[in-house]
């Protein structure tokens, strides 16, 4: 089970989720065709550089070792990174083995700053810093879609039960409301095969 299923009270739902963004693989991914690049090289110059291409295998090894043991890493980091947004609150982990949280009550906070550049705002990145109250201030980056994080944090803070419910239906009351009607249904159905029967007689 996730970090912020288990974190869920009694009542609580979760109304959106997002997740660290792609850009975070960038600088693995990088480094690993650095080092296929200069085992190419090796392989173009076997004839005129002699044993010097063994030089360019071992640089090569090395470089694409440290990317693909990055790449790993950023690929645990990705997987178990959590953003969400629950009828009640903000709930944050990033990482594992140097693990990142934050449980927020929507109404203890009191701004939401997100900062893009240039390339964040094309492919839809940035960093998000959540600050409540007592000026205790949180920053995550490379959060994929921040501004509809912010969004919804702020729409659902400002909204009481009944407008959450209307946009976001609770699946479980929804499940209820199905089994009443049904319900209801065999109740009507049942009264109205006696009054065929008495009506026969």
């Amino acid at each position: 089970m996730s970090y912020v299923k288990e974190s869920l009270t009694k009542g609580e739902r979760i109304i959106y989720t997002t997740n660290l963004h792609w850009i975070i693989f960038m600088e693995s991914l990088s480094i690993i065709i650095i080092g296929l690049f200069i085992s190419y090289l090796g392989v173009i110059y076997e004839a005129i550089l002699g044993s010097f291409k063994t030089w360019l295998e071992y640089i090569a090894l090395a470089v694409l070792v440290v990317g693909g043991v990055k790449f790993l890493l950023e690929l645990i980091r990705h997987n178990t990174s959590e953003f969400a947004v629950t009828t009640e609150r903000v709930v944050i982990k990033v990482g594992v083995i140097q693990r990142k949280s934050l449980a927020m009550h929507l109404t203890k906070i009191e701004s939401i700053e997100i900062n893009q550049s240039i390339i964040g705002r094309i492919f839809g990145f940035g960093s998000i810093s959540i600050t409540g109250t007592g000026n205790a201030e949180s920053d995550f980056d490379l959060l994929r879609n921040p501004n509809k994080f912010r969004e919804k944090m702020q729409w659902i803070a400002a909204s009481d039960d009944n407008e959450i419910e209307a946009v976001h239906p609770n699946p479980t009351t929804q499940r209820q409301r199905q089994s009443q009607a049904k319900a209801q249904e065999n109740v009507v159905h049942r009264s109205s095969t006696t009054r065929r029967r008495r009506r026969r007689r």
